[in-house]
C-alpha cells in the first residue's frame, strides 16, 4: 500500500488547496483540486514527510511542533493510505496569492465553509469533510478509483 502525508493548511475560515499540473498535452483536462502533500519516502516518517512536503509545494518552512496529526484514511481501491496532518499559519506565513510551485499549477485560498467539492478527488470530499467537523483524530477507510 502507497502512504502519502497531507497537510490542510488553514489561515482565517480557509483552506489552501492546488490544482496539479496536467501531465496530459491536449484538450480539456483540468485536474482536480487538492490537498498539498505527497509520498511518505521508504524509512521516513510521515510527519517528516508532511513537513518536506510543505516546503516543496509551497515553500512554507514550517517547524514540526506546527502540525497536528489529524487521522489517517486508507483507500482501498487504490491501494493508498493518507496521514492526514493539520498546520494552521500565521498571519506572517499567509499570502492571499501563493504563488504555485514543482508541480501545482495553482494554489488557491478556499472558505472552509465553501470548497469546491464537485472540483475534487471524491474521496478527498469524504475524508476532508469528517476532518472539518471534528478535532479528534480519525481512523477509516475509503473505496473510490480516481477517476478524475
Amino acid at each position: 500500500m502507497r502512504k502519502y502525508a497531507l497537510v490542510l493548511m488553514p489561515y482565517s475560515g480557509k483552506i489552501l488547496l492546488g490544482r496539479k499540473r496536467s501531465k496530459r498535452k491536449s484538450g480539456n483536462d483540468t485536474a482536480p483540486w487538492v490537498v498539498p502533500g505527497g509520498t511518505i519516502n521508504k524509512g521516513e516518517s510521515a510527519l517528516r514527510a508532511a513537513q518536506r512536503e510543505t516546503f516543496e509545494e509551497t515553500r512554507k518552512d514550517l517547524p514540526r511542533n506546527r502540525f497536528r496529526f489529524r487521522g489517517i484514511v486508507r483507500n482501498e481501491a487504490e491501494e493508498q493510505e493518507y496521514h492526514i496532518f493539520w498546520a494552521p499559519l500565521s498571519r506572517d506565513e499567509y499570502r492571499e496569492k501563493p504563488p504555485p510551485y514543482r508541480e501545482f499549477e495553482e494554489l488557491r485560498w478556499f472558505d472552509q465553509d465553501a470548497l469546491p467539492w464537485e472540483e475534487m478527488l471524491p474521496e478527498h470530499e469524504e475524508w476532508l469533510g469528517r476532518m472539518m467537523q471534528t478535532k479528534t483524530p480519525l481512523y477509516f477507510s475509503v473505496n473510490h478509483k480516481n477517476e478524475k
